[in-house]
């Protein structure tokens, strides 16, 4: 993999802020990002590279949990690069670069304040051509750069970040070839940084429902819990997990997947992307004999270690015992050793009295 220098600044030991920000608006961003399409070749794909620069977007705005949106505004035919506030903020492609970048930010300061970006991204620096790779789910290559990851830091420049030195940060210095999901994905480091600019947008999970679907007097059988949860806060809920675990009622019904992962639940969402709900399974045991409650403790997080528990406790019916008598004795059971031998001297009597 070939490193490349992304933007000619002085590297931090962590993130590092410019001073400057959004933060002076009342909803930052309010200006929108543009994507200048007709720009860059025609070789490249219209619809992968605008489907790029969207989801660069939602990387600042989905993983910074900070009160700040980008917004996207559609394609333009626009090319400036700084010069002041226009009411935009675009991305557009320049054939060459006369260092060593393969993209670079411009911002615009009004005294502490941001108040214009714009985006240049390179098809050749002074090291020789610069090949892109435009996909969201497979890696660029060993030869190309990922144009979404480069999307990621660069906007993380236009909203106030400089460099940091810390691995696998998304603000590192140098960038590589061969990047591809996940590669794109804000640290610990990026995101604190993005917090310390514009503060911390919290997520509130709350537990919305519980339905236990326990079968009917039918031991043996695996039946369904199903936890509803609504994300009642201003950010969003990340990697939302659910864990149960039995307090008691093991006669009951005992757990068979005792964990459950919905995805990401948005701001005012009660559905996640990967999952609706967070699904358990349990069994009720061969043994269940009588009607008794289940009781478990459930647990619901999210990735930045926020949780809420409550206890569950429902009731399993099962059959009863059934009541099993003795048969009676068989009548020839009952019959002595005497009585045989009278019985054979019967027959044979009856069959001799039958040859006369």
């Amino acid at each position: 993999m070939i490193p490349l220098l992304l933007l000619l600044q002085v590297p931090a030991d962590a993130y590092e802020l410019t001073g400057r920000s959004w933060a002076w608006q009342a909803d930052p961003v309010e200006d929108p990002f543009f994507f200048n399409l007709d720009s860059f070749p025609s070789s490249y794909r219209r619809s992968e590279m605008e489907d790029g620069f969207i989801a660069a977007l939602d990387v600042w705005n989905v993983q910074g949990r900070a009160p700040i949106a980008l917004r996207y505004g559609g394609t333009t035919d626009v090319v400036q690069f700084g010069g002041g506030p226009d009411g935009s903020n675009t991305m557009f492609w320049t054939p060459a670069s006369t260092d060593g970048s393969v993209a670079l930010a411009a911002r615009t300061f009004l005294d502490a304040d941001i108040v214009d970006c714009d985006i240049q991204v390179y098809g050749e620096n002074s090291l020789g051509p610069v090949s892109w790779g435009f996909s969201q789910t497979e890696a660029s290559g060993p030869d190309a750069y990922s144009f979404v990851y480069t999307a990621v830091h660069e906007l993380g420049h236009c909203i106030g970040l400089t460099h940091s030195n810390v691995p696998g940060a998304i603000m590192r210095v140098n960038q590589s070839t061969n990047l591809g999901p996940g590669d794109w994905d804000l640290t610990p480091d990026d995101v604190a940084g993005l917090q310390a600019m514009y503060g911390v947008l919290e997520s509130d999970l709350v537990i919305a429902e519980v339905v236990p679907s326990p079968p009917l007097e039918s031991p043996g059988t695996a039946f369904d819990l199903v936890v509803r949860v609504e994300n009642q806060g201003a950010g969003v809920a990340t990697d939302v997990i659910g864990l149960i675990s039995q307090t008691g009622g093991e006669a009951f019904a005992t757990i068979v997947t005792g964990s459950a992962a919905m995805g990401d639940v948005a701001a005012g969402a009660s559905t996640g992307t990967a999952e609706d709900a967070l699904t358990f399974r349990l069994a009720v045991p061969f043994t269940c004999q009588e009607t008794g409650a289940v009781s478990l403790d459930l647990t619901v997080a999210e990735a930045s270690g926020l949780s809420v528990s409550q206890p569950v406790s429902f009731d399993v019916r099962c059959p009863a015992a059934p009541v099993i008598t003795e048969p009676p004795p068989s009548r020839c059971a009952a019959v002595s050793a005497s009585g045989w031998w009278a019985l054979a001297a019967l027959l044979v009597g009856w069959r001799r009295r039958e040859r006369y």
